[in-house]
Parts: structure tokens; C-alpha cells; sequence
């Protein structure tokens, strides 16, 4: 999440859940300005989500581009992208 303070309430909701046998981390990283290349390798996730701030997603075409190049890049073969998007038509 690119907000620290969003970082830090899902650090707090996460730490509920340290009876369970997940490994949780949590990073604050801006993904549509960012290049994941330079912290993570090629193909860590099964998934990968996006459920808040998809219209910051869709600012621009080249915005939308960086996003989608990390989302690639962090993808398993096979992995999934699961997001909520707006309606195209009133963003751009």
C-alpha cells in the first residue's frame, strides 16, 4: 500500500490472526509509480489483489501500464489478479 498509515492499520488487523499458520507482510510500496523489480523477484504470488484505489490505477494509460507491468511480473504462471474496478467510462 503506498499509505504508511494503511500499512500500520493492516499490521494491527493482521497481528489478530498470528494464531493461524499464515505468514503476513506488509509493505508500503506505490505500485503505480514504483518498479517491484527492485524488491521482489519474477513470479512470487499465486495472487495478487487489489480491492482499494483502483481508480488511481486508471490516471492515466502510462500509470495504468507501470500497475499492470508489476502485477505481470509478480504473478506465478497461472496466478490470478483479483481487483474491483470502476467503470472505465467515468474515469478517463
Amino acid at each position: 500500500d503506498p499509505s504508511a498509515e494503511a500499512v500500520k492499520q493492516a499490521k494491527a488487523a493482521a497481528g489478530k490472526l498470528q494464531k493461524s499458520q499464515l505468514v503476513i507482510e506488509f509493505e508500503q510500496f506505490d505500485a503505480c509509480k514504483q518498479s517491484v523489480r527492485e524488491v521482489l523477484p519474477p513470479s512470487t504470488f499465486d495472487c495478487v489483489g487489489c480491492f482499494h484505489d483502483t481508480h488511481l490505477i486508471m490516471e492515466s494509460p502510462a500509470v495504468a501500464q507501470k500497475f499492470f507491468d508489476n502485477v505481470s511480473y509478480l504473478l506465478k504462471p497461472n496466478g490470478f489478479f483479483i481487483a474491483v474496478i470502476l467503470d472505465g467510462g467515468h474515469i478517463w
